[in-house]
């Protein structure tokens, strides 16, 4: 799992599960599902599911097996896991366009829309619902977003830059 590697064993004490795209022992792609709280590193925020539901985060196909369906098929797998195991709610972001056409094709609904501004010494997170969104989802979306350990109510969050390797 590349530079991640080392973070593994605390993401498996944790809880947090890997799948993987393999073809023989060699991996094309990966990804982690969390059922419990998880740092959304690019946006400053915690997530915090519910009872049924769960993460998926981290998807990433390695560099020579991209463009040929590998996230795809990885979040297809992942989800196919947690419905077996009666998840019925998962959430999963996107960065910039990746996974923006692909995630609606595969049954994902998108909530709410994220712009982050870095500015000097401070970190400007604005928030919306996306277009179309059902009101229940965006309530949902908003009560598992954690700023400073309180629900994400407002549409905007100020916060200090800083990263967290987990």
């Amino acid at each position: 799992m590349g530079a991640d590697g080392d973070l593994i064993p605390g993401r498996r004490a944790r809880g947090c599960r890997a799948f993987a795209c393999c073809r023989g022992s060699e991996v094309l792609a990966y990804g982690w599902l969390s059922a419990g709280p998880e740092w959304i590193g690019e946006l400053g925020l915690e997530i915090r599911p519910e009872a049924g539901e769960a993460y998926v985060w981290n998807c990433l196909t390695l560099d020579p097996h991209r463009r040929q369906g590998r996230f795809r098929e990885i979040v297809l797998a992942i989800a196919s896991s947690a419905r077996k195991e009666g998840i019925t709610r998962l959430w999963i972001g996107t960065i910039g366009d990746l996974g923006v056409r692909t995630l609606p094709e595969i049954g994902f609904t998108p909530v709410l829309c994220f712009a982050v501004q870095n500015l000097p010494w401070i970190r400007y997170l604005r928030v919306w619902p996306a277009e179309e969104a059902d009101a229940r989802l965006v309530e949902a979306a908003r009560s598992a977003l954690r700023a400073d350990g309180r629900p994400l109510l407002g549409g905007s969050v100020l916060g200090r830059h800083g990263r967290r390797r987990h």
